[in-house]
């Protein structure tokens, strides 16, 4: 049977869509067999029942948590221990209602690796949510950028894009970043949620006084960055946005030399502007960008926020990019098959290797 075109791509984009619960389903597989294989081997050496047990789990857990992080969810080196933590607890909690379940119901007939494997797959998606929401939530995001003109045709982006990318990224630009800007507007932001509802949507000011604009794009903004460099109180803006309920972040540019970053304690999101010209989409990521990304990676309260990088991004130099969440422009829309590269960018993939 001969597959067209579209057909094709339907049933790659839902396998790509269907990866981590694919591939969660395979490790978690090989974890309990790689469980069962180990409790059979020291039960065969006489060792106690209890002990048995607890090490065959606890290499259980380790496994599926590894081949989870390494080959599935992406997660910043310095939330790797939390993500640890917290894959442990809900895994042990789920075996203990497990175990609960079976000394009250009569699993006898069941030898131990059929017992285990019958349970571990009624709480299966169970425990796959509960990890997604909570052990792997800070793996690797890739949004779409939008430029916020007149001129930017939003439902031809969607047309393109879909509900594909993980999150929306709104640039606004002003001329006192960027001296080509004639007009500035802020009111197309509701279309854009309009297409995606269920979407984050992150905005970034690219102005030396976002204060105005600030208030402007709130009401459909999920996190709201500005510049570290600007000519209004920063805190004062940080405040004002946490005003309207959205959560605040500061931008660092690859433009500008930094001795020394501080992350004010009122923000929990960091942003690097990977380019040089801000508001000029289709520029090529600065080098200079993966110092500023060194320095806030090496920062000791690194797991208290979350890093985005905008500009640049492609599937040469993502994995490259130490970060929970990417942002792109140019490389998707202006592709021939936008849904394939921002899957190759969520599973980053190299193109070379393609």
């Amino acid at each position: 049977m001969i597959f067209d075109l579209s057909l094709r791509r339907l049933i790659v984009s839902s396998l790509y869509r269907s990866r981590h619960l694919i591939l969660f389903t395979i490790f978690g597989f090989i974890a309990v067999v790689t469980e069962i294989l180990v409790k059979y081997i020291l039960d065969h050496y006489f060792i106690s029942n209890l002990f048995s047990t607890a090490i065959s789990i606890s290499i259980g857990i380790f496994i599926a948590f590894f081949l989870n992080l390494n080959f599935n969810f992406y997660i910043q080196s310095s939330k790797r221990l939390r993500a640890l933590i917290l894959f442990s607890f809900i895994s042990l909690l789920s075996i203990s209602v497990q175990h609960y379940i079976k000394i009250n119901l009569n699993f006898n007939q069941f030898a131990y690796w059929q017992e285990r494997i019958l349970i571990a797959s009624f709480f299966f998606i169970i425990a796959y949510v509960l990890h997604r929401k909570i052990s792997f939530r800070d793996y690797k995001k890739v949004g779409v950028s939008i430029y916020m003109t007149e001129k930017e045709n939003i439902k031809n982006i969607f047309d393109k894009v879909g509900l594909f990318p993980d999150f929306i990224h709104i640039d606004i630009v002003d001329a006192s970043m960027n001296k080509n800007v004639t007009h500035v507007t802020t009111h197309r932001i509701e279309v854009i949620k309009a297409f995606w509802q269920k979407h984050r949507i992150e905005t970034h000011i690219m102005s030396k006084n976002p204060k105005n604009l600030i208030t402007g794009v709130a009401k459909y903004s999920d996190i709201i960055y500005i510049h570290q460099e600007i000519n209004e109180p920063i805190n004062e803006c940080i405040e004002l946005i946490k005003f309207y309920g959205v959560k605040a972040g500061i931008v660092y540019s690859s433009g500008q030399n930094y001795d020394e970053i501080k992350v004010p304690n009122n923000v929990n999101n960091l942003m690097v502007l990977s380019i040089n010209k801000p508001g000029e989409s289709g520029q090529e990521f600065q080098e200079k960008s993966y110092d500023i990304i060194n320095k806030i990676n090496s920062l000791p309260n690194r797991s208290n926020f979350s890093l985005c990088v905008d500009g640049g991004v492609n599937i040469y130099n993502i994995n490259k990019i130490n970060a929970e969440s990417v942002t792109s422009a140019s490389a998707i829309i202006k592709s021939d098959d936008s849904i394939k590269d921002i899957l190759k960018l969520q599973a980053r993939i190299d193109k070379d290797h393609v």
